[in-house]
């Protein structure tokens, strides 16, 4: 695991899902749908209540396990952060905190939509049964519930 504060776990993922919203196009289902996908595929897990940076390292923790971040998530992970009142060392951008998670999880998920406009999850090999996966779904209903209003 992964061991930073709050602020640094969410200037490293939002730096890290920048650089994938750049490189990539993905396209995220609303929120909504995200939310009633993800319920309904992990149906049996309990729901937990998660800080936003909570959520920032469990979803840093899974990625590490991918040998093509885990060497600039340990990197970024051992420089100080400056104070808010200097350039930080991250370029966040704005990226919504949900939006990272997301961008984390289609390491392994997809999120596909079909001929008639309705949206579906694809999972990897192993992803659905994954312990880290699950986890941090769990904390992304959180986020995504208190972001929706539910």
């Amino acid at each position: 695991m992964i061991v930073v504060t709050d602020e640094t776990a969410i200037s490293i993922l939002k730096s890290i899902a920048q650089k994938r919203l750049q490189s990539e196009s993905s396209v995220l289902p609303p929120v909504k749908e995200i939310r009633d996908l993800l319920s309904a595929t992990f149906e049996d897990l309990p729901l937990v209540s998660a800080t936003e940076g909570e959520v920032a390292r469990f979803a840093l923790d899974l990625l590490a396990e991918d040998p093509a971040f885990s060497e600039s998530i340990r990197s970024m992970a051992g420089r100080p952060i400056m104070s808010r009142d200097h350039h930080k060392y991250l370029d966040t951008s704005g990226i919504a905190m949900t939006t990272a998670v997301l961008l984390v999880l289609q390491t392994r998920i997809k999120f596909k939509l079909n001929e008639k406009r309705q949206w579906s999850i694809e999972f990897d090999k192993g992803a659905i049964g994954n312990a880290m996966v699950k986890q941090l779904v769990q904390r992304l209903l959180s986020l995504l519930d208190r972001f929706s209003g539910r």
